[in-house]
């Protein structure tokens, strides 16, 4: 992992000499790391864990899904956070079972794609109705303070 960068060289790189430039914080660890899940649903209305943040916080790049299945019998799910003010990665209309067919890559609406998760808190998933539905989820992050994302099943 690269050090990072001092005042001096930080005022450099950007051509100033703001003295209140912070130093780089090092507990952004700056290696990506990709968390892979794979969903199976086969449940009725309800909400339940997908992953969740563990010794520490993470920063969260970008959510890919891959739907595996066509949807049957649902009437949508959607992704988002655990949060008091939930972070919603997808939501109910794009989660729609019209969007959920067989070997297709789900379009993610939401232009801010990355968002802060801390430890403790989870990435869950809302069905609304009664069925089956399978997908990939793949997670691209970074810890902060030692901070891993776990599946949570």
């Amino acid at each position: 992992m690269r050090n990072p960068l001092t005042n001096t060289e930080l005022n450099t790189r950007l051509g100033t000499t703001d003295t209140k430039i912070d130093t780089v914080d090092d507990k952004l660890d700056q290696m990506v790391r990709l968390k892979y899940v794979s969903l199976s649903l086969s449940a009725a209305t309800g909400t339940d864990d997908i992953a969740v943040a563990t010794d520490g916080d993470i920063y969260i790049e970008d959510v890919s899904i891959y739907s595996l299945t066509n949807a049957s019998g649902l009437t949508s799910v959607s992704i988002q956070t655990d949060d008091a003010n939930p972070f919603v990665i997808m939501t109910a209309v794009e989660g729609g079972v019209a969007n959920l067919t067989d070997e297709t890559n789900i379009k993610l609406a939401n232009a801010q794609k990355s968002f802060y998760l801390v430890s403790g808190k989870k990435i869950q998933y809302t069905i609304d109705g009664t069925g089956d539905w399978s997908a990939y989820i793949l997670i691209k992050y970074r810890s902060i303070s030692g901070g891993t994302l776990e599946s949570a099943k």
